[in-house]
Parts: C-alpha cells; sequence; structure tokens
C-alpha cells in the first residue's frame, strides 16, 4: 500500500506559523530606515525599482557589471576606474551586481572560522554603506543575503546602504554555506527576511532570483523553468505578500530561448515587472574571439527584447575572458 506522506512527515516538529514569522520580520522592518545611494540622488528617485520603471517608460536600455575584488578599498578603486572610463565614452552602467564571498551567507561570528574563498568580505557597516555611496551606479546585492544563514542581517545593513533589489531566493534552494548544518534556522531566517521586505514593499523594494542559480536550471525543458518561476512567485508575492523580480540567462545559450524566456517572464509577472537582470551566457570557451561571436549573439537578442518589449532588466555583457 502506498503511503500517503502528510504534513507532520514533510515538516520538522516545533516549528512555529508561517505567519507568526512573517509578522515578526514585518516589526523588524518598521526600525529600518533605507538608505539612499549616489545614484538615488543623481537620478531623484527612492528605490531602483522606480528608476527601471521609467527607463522602462521611456524605452532605454540599462546595462549591468558584476564586480567584486578581495578587499572593499580594491573594489573602490575599481568602481571609480570604471566609472570614469565607461563615461569618457559616451556610455553609462546603470548598475552593478557586488560579488560577495560565499562565507557572507554566514552569520558574522562565524566568517573568520572557515577557509577564505573568492569575493568581497564585509567587515563593517561603514563598508556596506560606502558601496552605494563610491560612484553613481546602482549597487545591486544579488548573492549571499537572502536564503542564507544571515538573511536578516545581512538583509538590514543592505536596506540602510540603500540596496533596494535584493537576492538571491534560488540560493536557498541549491547552495550550501561551510560549516553550517541547521536547516531550520537558515529557513526561518529567510521567511524573516521576506517578511522585511514585504513590509517595505511600497518603498520599491524587491526581491531577485536567478532562475539559473537554482533547480529550474536542472529542469527539462523551459517550460518546467518557467513553471519553477511560477512556484517561487507563489510563494514570495500570493502567501508572504513580498515583491519578486526574476533574473535569467547564464545557461541559456540560443537566442530564440533567451527571448521567449523573457516574454514568458513577463507574462507571468503580469507585466509590470521591473526585472533585475539579464545575465550574459556564460558558456564560454578558452578563445576570446570564439566568445565574441556568443557575446554577440546574446547580447543583440536581449537588447532587441528589451527595445520590442520591455522589462525593466538591464543587458549583462560577460567579459571575454569569464572563462579564465
Amino acid at each position: 500500500m502506498r503511503h500517503q506522506f502528510t504534513r507532520a512527515d514533510l515538516l520538522p516538529e516545533g516549528l512555529p506559523p508561517a505567519n507568526e514569522v512573517v509578522e515578526q520580520g514585518k516589526d523588524i522592518a518598521k526600525g529600518i530606515a533605507i538608505g539612499q545611494t549616489l545614484f538615488m540622488r543623481e537620478h531623484g528617485v527612492t528605490s531602483e525599482a522606480e528608476y527601471k520603471r521609467k527607463m522602462r517608460g521611456e524605452g532605454r536600455v540599462m546595462y549591468h557589471a558584476h564586480f567584486g575584488l578581495g578587499s572593499w578599498p580594491q573594489c573602490q578603486e575599481g568602481l571609480k576606474r570604471i566609472y570614469e572610463g565607461v563615461s569618457r565614452r559616451g556610455a553609462r552602467v546603470d548598475r552593478f551586481g557586488v560579488c560577495l564571498a560565499r562565507t557572507m551567507g554566514l552569520p558574522p561570528e562565524m566568517r573568520a572560522k572557515v577557509p577564505r574563498e573568492t569575493g568581497l568580505v564585509l567587515s563593517t557597516p561603514e563598508e556596506w554603506i560606502q558601496i552605494g555611496q563610491a560612484v553613481p551606479i546602482q549597487p545591486h546585492f544579488g548573492d549571499h543575503i537572502i536564503g542564507t544563514p544571515a538573511s536578516v542581517s545581512n538583509l538590514v545593513c543592505v536596506l540602510e546602504a540603500g540596496g533596494t533589489t535584493v537576492g538571491n531566493l534560488a540560493h536557498y534552494f541549491s547552495y550550501d554555506y561551510p560549516g553550517w548544518t541547521d536547516q531550520i534556522v537558515r529557513t526561518l531566517e529567510t521567511v524573516r527576511a521576506l517578511g522585511i521586505m514585504a513590509q517595505l514593499r511600497d518603498k520599491g523594494i524587491v526581491l531577485h532570483s536567478n532562475l539559473c542559480d537554482g533547480p529550474g536550471s536542472i529542469l527539462d525543458d523551459r517550460a518546467n523553468y518557467i513553471g519553477w518561476a511560477m512556484l517561487e512567485k507563489y510563494i514570495v508575492e500570493d502567501l508572504i505578500g513580498a515583491e519578486l523580480v526574476h533574473c535569467f540567462g547564464n545557461t541559456i545559450t540560443d537566442p530564440e530561448t533567451r527571448l521567449s524566456v523573457l516574454l514568458a517572464l513577463d507574462e507571468i509577472h503580469g507585466g509590470e515587472t521591473a526585472g533585475s537582470m539579464i545575465v550574459g551566457n556564460t558558456m564560454y570557451t578558452e578563445d576570446p574571439d570564439r566568445n565574441l561571436a556568443v557575446l554577440g549573439s546574446y547580447l543583440l537578442s536581449d537588447i532587441i527584447g528589451q527595445l520590442k518589449r520591455p522589462t525593466g532588466h538591464a543587458v549583462e555583457p560577460v567579459p571575454l575572458t569569464e572563462h579564465d
């Protein structure tokens, strides 16, 4: 006889009701003052979502860069060089992804106790604040914030620094953090953080999830991929009340599929999304010349998508030496 699974089979004993945990997050949110980045002041907006919807209405294509070095002083110098170099050429970068080390997903007291990995480690509240004040490019805290054992403390730091698009929900389902085994605490932290974002939704605070970072990327076809996006949206928006945007592109190689996914995501979000970014195709080789052909194919289609069906997603050209 087939066993009939019940709630008790699937959930550990002793978990508090989800709505109580969400309310705890909402209470925390009431004491948070959202910061204002240099980018926000320059463009006269109170959130990145507000800026994106304005640009979407004007039909402007936005650009994303992913950047991070081993220390904040190095990152700060690098960001200034990027901003000055791009501005000299009459171009712009609207947003940049902060490449945090995976250990940033651990509670602060654990970070020095595990092996150091690549990426930026922020040590003080002042460093979080400075990220949004270095250059007039909006910081995107896309990884190792939501879905981690340090979801709440990291989210508070991001919001006070003026970060308003925060991720990555997909990491909850697919990433492990060194030395951490307590999935109950991690889950409660994640749900409290989503409660914070629900309370601050009207202020333009948006949750980001990269479909290529989570279970969506291993499903059989892109219909299931979109189905996973719909499930995430149901959990975040219908059950908790926060706003969710989806990012994609790392592992999607052909332009037609990239455009199809963009249109499908816009459909499930009701044509109202202020999407985070479309990641460049990272399926590169050791040959930069071949990589240039890959870049040209996906970037052209991504730009066409934003011109024909603006969704607020910034496009991200992946460096030709990414493989190295």
